[in-house]
């Protein structure tokens, strides 16, 4: 019982920890967008020049790269996709071909953010 009671009170206190949290990251990312980008941009360009050697490699018939090469492209496709452009487009794309509610409208993007 008391485990419940304790339980209960913690809830909310959780619940403002952690909306504090998400609002300072949030904070955060904002005023270091420029610099979260070009971090991403150079992370994206290093591992698409391990990519290159990693399928050069495999042509040169070494497969131990290739779990490198799987776990690397991986890597690099999120990065490319956090990259302005992409989700812009797919969202739009997606918004412009579906009748979606006002709410809809609002949340896609902001979840593709």
């Amino acid at each position: 019982m008391t485990a419940q009671i304790l339980a209960r009170n913690l809830r909310l206190p959780t619940l403002f920890l952690l909306a504090g949290v998400a609002l300072f990251a949030a904070l955060s990312l904002y005023a270091n967008w420029g610099a979260f980008m070009q971090w991403c941009l150079s992370v994206q360009i290093t591992l698409h020049r391990y990519l290159v050697m990693y399928l050069l490699q495999l042509n040169n018939h070494q497969y131990a790269a290739s779990l490198w090469l799987l776990t690397g492209a991986f890597i690099y496709g999120i990065l490319h996709a956090i990259d302005p452009g992409h989700g812009k487009f797919i969202v739009t794309t997606w918004l412009s071909t579906h009748q979606e509610s006002l709410t809809a409208t609002r949340l896609v993007p902001f979840s593709a953010a």
